[in-house]
């Protein structure tokens, strides 16, 4: 697992989605910038089916970046871990169009404000760890929608948004040296 440490935030290139912390996204409402058609609206991206399929998958608009993608609760909701299943994660054929630049954005009740941000993604699964915030929205806001540039490569395509409090960690040190992190169950 690739680990990228950026200030306070940590972003992971992980192969499964959201810990065992509670996934909060599915109580959300999904909006975005735009949809490539009826198929790969925005609704599809916290419906717990990370597949390239339509109705499970969000993908934007036939236009060039920036796009997002949105997640707004009726209430607000405690959030410091977000899993992306990029499109690769349902075909790892489409590992090249995997969402390359983004940004993790929470509300904050008049201002959008960065909480981490993805520069040269390739995973296709990313988990950003940031300092759990009370928000009533989510926005995964797309700088650069793929490795390459121009045309079909202009599109964002996300399976799959998971959104939580990730879990305190533990730290054991072991013989020799070692160091073992593991997360509390």
């Amino acid at each position: 697992m690739a680990k990228i440490r950026v200030a306070a935030m940590v972003v992971l290139a992980a192969a499964a989605s959201v810990s065992a912390a509670v996934n909060v996204a599915p109580s959300a409402t999904a909006t975005a910038s735009s949809a490539y058609g009826p198929g790969y609206t925005a609704e599809g991206v916290n419906d717990g089916v990370a597949a390239w399929q339509p109705g499970n998958a969000w993908c934007s608009g036939e236009t060039a970046e920036p796009h997002w993608v949105q997640l707004t609760w009726a209430d607000p909701v405690l959030i410091g871990e977000v899993t992306v299943d990029h499109i690769g994660a349902g075909n790892s054929a489409y590992a090249a169009l995997n969402t390359a630049d983004y940004l993790v954005q929470t509300w904050d009740g008049s201002d959008w404000i960065t909480n981490a941000s993805v520069i040269g993604n390739t995973a296709n699964t990313t988990v950003s760890i940031f300092d759990a915030v009370t928000t009533t929205q989510l926005r995964l806001y797309v700088t650069k929608a793929a490795q390459m540039d121009g045309g079909d490569y202009d599109m964002a395509r996300i399976l799959e948004i998971g959104a939580a409090v990730p879990e305190p960690m533990t730290v054991a040190l072991l013989g020799l040296g070692g160091l073992l992190v593991r997360r509390r169950t």
